[in-house]
């Protein structure tokens, strides 16, 4: 005990050094927060600092995992918040000024709207992101009074459900590897103007991409990225290639089109690019952050060419990649059909009403079937690929009013292999929806509209909210 106090204390001080180092921060009288996440060999000193937060009040121990390595060594993971007293509740700069942000509790998850990437929010664990910018040659803004028509608005829906099959039907007859082609490991996505998802399968992951990107978006641009931590999991192991590409008419965005797809292999130590073993993102394939793969229309082949260069199958990911591309350039043309036959006004107050008809009967489903009394279940992974395990994940479930929480407080810290599931809350939100509207009520059209109405809490550090440059490339577990 007394070994494991000095070791943390070691790394208390060495946040302290960090924060006043990289961030501007000085130690007050009262001190700040850190999240820890340290693991030893044996009785190795060499411990590693994950995260650190500002903010609390109090040393609180966490949970503590005994493993038995396989070569008998003892593998100690420990994941604690060390909190020192805080008489005041702001923070100091070195500058001798006062941060203006609340302290926030540690190891708590953060819902959709929490997101940690927030605009104009100091991260310390990463640059500031700012969201990108839109460029719009006609700033009209639409009319969203325009009043749709229950006919129109059944014409509208259908019209996009047809176009999603459609992108489906491209990719499936234009791609090469049998992942997609045949398994169809790959899926669409039509989104409004506001990035919310109107028809699709896995929800709309394109703020999270904006939050990561900044630059702008131009008419013609299509943006490809493949690395999980830049999209906060929006797609879950490089592996998948992530590609969307704004929709515009008349010099305005009027609709977002969007594709991920299963990549044979994108580089790294085995071929296919799933290493069970692996203990860092790095070792899985090469990582891509968002960028413009077609700007103003024009394929940007030096940066393909990098990304082919480095993986196993360059024929089959150029095939896929171009059969992505085509089917993100079908969406386009459905849309802008739709909106030249019907008017931009009525197409974008006929999604906005497709995502308020989600919202309404979702909230009723909630309201009927979820119960204000908290349920808890848990389940366990056996064994991580490196002879430890089990490992639990563990989840409670109620209702406050008309909104449903999910809580995954008590899952286990993240695993030093590749089965870490970095696990998108927007993703969550859609398991949870899908579910609940087969079960219940299949006519209803799945969307976004509903995802303010579910809160997910994931803390960071754990099996589900892995922190980086944890390895995840064999998530599937997980998941």
């Amino acid at each position: 005990v007394e070994e494991n106090r000095r070791l943390y204390r070691l790394k208390f001080d060495l946040a302290d050094q960090i924060l006043g180092n990289r961030y501007g921060y000085k130690r007050p009288a009262g001190g700040f927060c850190v999240w820890l996440d340290i693991s030893a060999l044996g009785n190795e000193e060499d411990i590693t600092l994950r995260l650190f937060k500002e903010g609390g009040v109090r040393v609180i121990p966490g949970s503590y995992l005994a493993r038995q390595q396989p070569d008998g060594r003892d593998l100690r993971s420990h994941q604690v918040e060390v909190r020192q007293s805080h008489s005041r509740s702001r923070h100091h700069r070195a500058d001798g000024r006062d941060h203006a942000d609340p302290p926030r509790p540690c190891g708590r998850g953060r819902s959709a709207r929490q997101h940690p990437h927030s605009p104009g929010r100091l991260n310390p664990f990463q640059e500031v992101s700012m969201p990108a910018k839109i460029i719009q040659s006609n700033p009209t803004p639409f009319n969203r009074d325009a009043k749709v028509d229950p006919i129109t608005l059944d014409i509208v829906e259908n019209a996009l459900r047809n176009a999603r099959s459609e992108m489906d039907a491209v990719l499936f007859r234009t791609a090469m590897s049998p992942g997609i082609r045949e398994q169809h490991d790959a899926f669409p996505m039509i989104a409004n103007q506001d990035g919310k998802m109107v028809v699709g399968q896995f929800g709309s992951f394109i703020w999270g991409f904006m939050q990561g990107y900044d630059g702008t978006v131009e008419e013609g641009d299509v943006f490809l990225t493949n690395d999980p931590y830049s999209v906060n999991g929006a797609i879950s192991h490089q592996n998948d290639w992530l590609m969307l590409m704004p929709i515009y008419k008349s010099g305005r965005v009027i609709a977002w089109s969007a594709m991920f797809g299963h990549m044979t292999d994108v580089g790294g130590r085995v071929p296919g690019s799933l290493p069970t073993d692996a203990r860092e993102i790095f070792e899985e394939g090469v990582r891509c952050p968002p960028v413009k793969i077609y700007r103003r229309g024009e394929l940007q082949e030096d940066l393909l060419k990098v990304l082919l260069h480095n993986c196993r199958l360059p024929r089959w990911n150029l095939a896929d990649f171009n059969a992505i591309v085509a089917a993100l350039r079908t969406a386009a043309v459905r849309c802008i059909e739709l909106s030249e036959r019907f008017g931009d006004d009525v197409f974008y107050s006929a999604m906005e009403s497709m995502l308020e008809r989600n919202r309404r009967a979702m909230r009723e489903l909630i309201r009927r079937t979820v119960p204000e009394r908290r349920q808890q279940f848990e389940d366990y992974i056996c064994d991580d690929g490196l002879g430890m395990g089990p490992y639990r994940i563990r989840c409670s479930m109620w209702r406050e009013k008309d909104r449903c929480i999910f809580d995954f407080s008590g899952t286990d810290p993240q695993s030093t292999s590749s089965i870490n599931f970095l696990l998108n809350e927007e993703m969550f939100k859609m398991f949870a929806g899908v579910y609940m509207i087969m079960v219940f009520d299949p006519q209803i059209l799945f969307n976004d509209g509903f995802y303010d109405l579910m809160e997910v809490r994931i803390p960071p550090g754990t099996l589900l909210k892995p922190l980086k440059p944890a390895a995840l490339s064999c998530r599937t577990h997980a998941l």
